[in-house]
């Protein structure tokens, strides 16, 4: 392609703007073939058929919306980068002088006479820059409105609320209900734990077991109780037995109560045993009622304790814990009391 002596004076005052200035030197830097780039930095002598052959890649090879520049480029930067492009501006300058300068330019005289240079001139200035213009028509640059001061801070002093998240928003009501169920059995789970862990016991069935020892043992105390032949020793312990495993009996009842476990009168004498009272009528019977009541009390605490040591390991909740180690202390007083010679 060559380039006509009126369209290479023409593209000399085409403004490029500087992004499409920098895009075509960068694909002219990375596309031109290696025997033309040593021409492509203007400093050298550009033979025609090397001309044609720089333009003719370039119109193949750039983007369609640089193509209107290739010209421009070829001759401003290529073929003659000492040429000086004008400053553009929106309106003709108002100093004679400058256009004056302008028209008689030696490299203008050369190539146009001065109609055609005025022509090309005016068609350049009026050449827009891209950017924001007032409504005036008369294309003069919109000034920027300032902020306030209260809109400059307004980010900080009233900053936008994030939107509030919720688990169940946007959820489909199967899935919102299987949430709600499975938060309400973690509750539920928790609760139960709580309640074992600071109340409750974990095998409420040894608690039953040893308030009919204790029942046995009251059982055994009253009949004692009633005989004349007596002696101190044994009338203060039937007395003591009484009292004392009458009150750890209620203690235990109140437990299992608080602990939703009842217990009937019959299932808390089911170890009142008939055989051992029988033992006991014929000992009477024998005159050796004190001597068989003491070895059969000295049994039936014995295996009281065993029970609430077994209950005390089998227990994790503090109040249980506690009750049982107030009944074992009080089997122990009652041990002792029953060893003491009369």
């Amino acid at each position: 392609m060559s380039l006509k002596p009126l369209q290479s004076h023409q593209d000399r005052h085409v403004y490029i703007p500087q992004h499409i200035e920098k895009a075509m030197a960068q694909h002219m830097q990375q596309s031109m073939p290696a025997h033309l780039k040593k021409y492509q930095d203007g400093n050298t002598y550009i033979p025609q058929h090397i001309e044609k052959a720089m333009a003719q890649h370039m119109q193949e090879s750039v983007p369609a919306h640089m193509k209107e520049y290739i010209g421009p480029y070829m001759q401003q930067k290529v073929m003659d980068p000492n040429v000086t492009t004008p400053n553009v501006s929106l309106v003709p300058s108002p100093n004679p002088l400058s256009q004056a300068s302008v028209a008689h330019s030696p490299r203008q005289n050369y190539f146009h006479p001065p109609e055609e240079q005025s022509l090309n001139q005016s068609a350049v200035v009026n050449t827009p820059e891209p950017g924001v213009y007032s409504s005036d028509g008369m294309g003069t640059p919109a000034e920027p409105q300032p902020l306030s001061p209260v809109q400059a801070y307004d980010f900080i002093t009233n900053p936008a609320k994030p939107p509030r998240q919720s688990l169940l928003n946007g959820k489909p009501p199967a899935v919102r209900a299987a949430i709600v169920s499975g938060v309400l059995l973690v509750l539920i789970i928790l609760g139960i734990f709580i309640k074992g862990l600071f109340g409750g016991s974990s095998n409420l069935t040894s608690f039953i077991s040893i308030a009919q020892d204790q029942e046995e043992l009251i059982h055994i105390a009253t009949g004692a109780a009633l005989q004349k032949d007596l002696s101190i020793n044994n009338k203060n312990l039937a007395a003591t037995t009484k009292l004392s495993l009458a009150t750890a009996q209620l203690q235990i009842i109140t437990y299992l109560n608080t602990n939703h476990k009842k217990i009937n009168p019959k299932v808390l004498n089911l170890k009142v045993s008939l055989e051992t009272d029988d033992q006991l009528t014929a000992a009477a019977a024998a005159t050796t009622y004190n001597q068989t009541f003491k070895e059969i009390m000295k049994t039936k605490l014995t295996s009281y304790m065993s029970d609430l040591e077994q209950s005390y390991g089998q227990t994790k909740g503090p109040k249980g814990l506690a009750l049982l180690k107030s009944d074992y202390a009080g089997a122990q007083l009652l041990l002792e009391q029953l060893n003491t010679p009369d």
